[in-house]
């Protein structure tokens, strides 16, 4: 079913950017809320092949108006879409995704570890949403800087898996450094943690260990979503004054 008229051209016009989406009625009642990593695909999509999706065409039928928000990243988007459904309850959105907020919390001792909240007692970073994404980059994180491996503690295991991948308490700064400089979302260290990853998920494929390679895989994802930039402040500013671009049918 796809658009006519004013509103299929002003549907060609929607950003590329990653955002959050909002689809009205002819009377202004919210019937959806959604976020997208890019704003004109994801909304457009609404009028295409429904066919598996009948809920959705029912709800397409409806839409007089599409609300669109742009976001620093679609990691933003999900804080934003979360708090916009926390304050109505569409007809249309059956499931809140990714709905539970997550840190990782660091310790020379255990390395990153999943954490439901921040630790004032402990160096912690967040909040991230969505505790699989979080999972996952930790165990990449550790992987890549193995700081409890190489200090090594009372564990003697953990001294000699340090050993055995050429690590040392010497080295514990440099890959404690590496590690936080990822978690700081800064872009050097996150594209060279990404890169070795990837060597990594390539290596695995091509001696057919699909499955490893599919558990880098999750790991880049995780990484990829950790570091892209969120911040809280600027979130609930983005819900309080969001004065969004209209894309309106009932008016034009």
């Amino acid at each position: 079913m796809p658009a006519a008229g004013a509103l299929a051209d002003r549907l060609a016009t929607l950003p590329r950017s990653p955002g959050v989406y909002r689809f009205r009625d002819a009377r202004g009642r919210v019937l959806y809320v959604g976020r997208a990593a890019e704003l004109r695909s994801r909304v457009r999509s609404y009028w295409g092949d429904l066919r598996d999706r009948p809920h959705l065409r029912r709800m397409a039928r409806r839409i007089a108006a599409v609300d669109v928000l742009e976001c620093a990243s679609e990691h933003e988007a999900a804080f934003v879409e979360r708090r916009l459904l926390e304050a109505s309850c569409p007809p249309y959105n059956w499931i809140v995704a990714d709905s539970v907020e997550a840190y990782l919390r660091y310790d020379d001792g255990t390395g990153l570890a999943f954490a439901r909240d921040a630790d004032p007692q402990a160096r912690s970073f967040g909040p991230y949403l969505g505790s699989t994404p979080a999972r996952h980059a930790a165990q990449a994180l550790n992987f890549l800087f193995p700081v409890a491996h190489a200090l090594g503690g009372s564990s003697r295991v953990a001294r000699e898996l340090g050993r055995s991948r050429g690590f040392g308490a010497a080295d514990a700064p440099t890959l404690r450094a590496e590690l936080f400089a990822v978690l700081e979302r800064d872009p050097r260290a996150v594209a060279g943690a990404i890169e070795r990853l990837v060597a990594s998920r390539d290596a695995a494929a091509a001696t057919t260990a699909f499955e490893g390679a599919a558990r880098v895989q999750a790991q880049i994802a995780g990484i990829s979503w950790i570091t892209q930039p969120v911040a809280p402040e600027r979130v609930e500013r983005l819900v309080r004054d969001w004065r969004p671009q209209e894309v309106d049918a009932a008016r034009r």
